[in-house]
């Protein structure tokens, strides 16, 4: 059974401003906020400041509920190892590890470093079907608990481990929420081609705790 637990999104632009309260448009207009892998071409690419970074974030919901769970949290931005980090799902798309490494080099046709030392961007161009739009792209988010735990981001994690690097991440605490899951290690992360059910993607996993990325335009 393929679920998706973060859905696919495609939010119009004034819609998620006035939920989220900021403007996203510097120069230049697009019309919708899709997820970054869904924009078949970057025209253009501006920093999300650390005060839009943090409105955005304390707009998350969890799944089907109208709690935000860091509404009230600190966040930081922090280059670490993800072998540092416990991990919540159990497997990696082999499709998804194929479509960072083309997100990739779209990154360093701007000039940028690969995707484990990108900050928080704004990135505007074209969907497949030629209409305007832009991708909120936030690096990994890691939650502390007793440990620091990967929230979102386990495919560029995954990549970034198997070059022994660094990455980039976006560190949250004081979380108003337990976590979804309960955390593992990198050895019970499998390479698979396709979804495994749901019931064996994380161990514990409670649904009603799941941090819905995909309301404030993040993919998840």
């Amino acid at each position: 059974m393929d679920v998706h637990i973060n859905p696919k999104f495609r939010i119009p632009r004034e819609e998620l401003e006035d939920n989220l309260q900021i403007k996203l448009q510097y120069n230049g207009s697009f019309e919708y906020i899709i997820p970054a892998r869904d924009l078949a071409e970057i025209h253009d690419i501006n920093l999300v400041s650390n005060d839009k970074l943090e409105r955005i974030l304390r707009k998350v919901k969890l799944k089907d509920s109208d709690v935000h769970p860091y509404e009230h949290s600190d966040f930081g931005l922090h280059r670490i190892s993800p072998s540092a980090i416990n991990i919540g799902q159990s497997f990696v798309l082999e499709g998804k590890i194929l479509d960072l490494c083309k997100f990739s080099q779209f990154a360093r046709a701007f000039s940028l470093e690969g995707f484990s030392k990108l900050p928080p961007l704004l990135m505007k161009g074209k969907d497949r079907e030629g209409n305007k739009a832009c991708a909120i792209y936030v690096p990994p988010i890691i939650e502390l608990h007793e440990h620091y735990t990967l929230i979102d981001g386990i495919h560029r994690s995954y990549l970034t481990k198997s070059a022994d690097t660094t990455m980039n991440y976006v560190i949250v605490r004081n979380v108003q929420a337990p976590l979804p899951f309960q955390p593992m290690q990198w050895d019970f992360a499998q390479q698979v081609s396709h979804r495994p059910d749901i019931t064996d993607r994380y161990v514990d996993l409670k649904m009603d705790l799941f941090r819905d990325l995909s309301t404030v335009g993040i993919d998840g």
